[in-house]
């Protein structure tokens, strides 16, 4: 291997590494935004109370220590279980089975 292609190789490294950690570093989250097939049914601060909300027939979500995670869902496969708990801008929990998306919003709304 020439230097220019070992120098190469790690400058296209470096880019990359400042990629990933500039794209996982979101900004705390405020608000959770729940849609459902597309329509938003509702919006949730992360910072109130602990909050369990219903979504649809199928699926629970919980916000706690401005955290939300879908605590269960009637799917199954449960990869919106498993997803875990999400907080930043950005971030989102998806249930194909179900058509939910909830997902963290750093700018101001109207929380219910």
């Amino acid at each position: 291997m020439k230097k220019k292609d070992l120098f190469f190789a790690l400058v296209l490294l470096l880019v990359f590494a400042i990629l990933f950690v500039s794209v996982k570093k979101g900004g705390k989250g405020k608000y959770v935004i729940v849609s459902i097939d597309g329509e938003v049914t509702g919006s949730y601060a992360l910072t109130e109370r602990e909050q369990t909300i219903a979504i649809g027939e199928n699926n629970v979500l919980t916000i706690i220590n401005n955290e939300a995670f879908m605590s269960s869902a009637l799917c199954p496969d449960q990869i919106c279980v498993k997803k875990g708990k999400v907080s930043k801008d950005g971030e989102d929990i998806v249930c194909m089975p179900n058509r939910v998306i909830v997902k963290v919003e750093g700018g101001e709304s109207g929380a219910e």
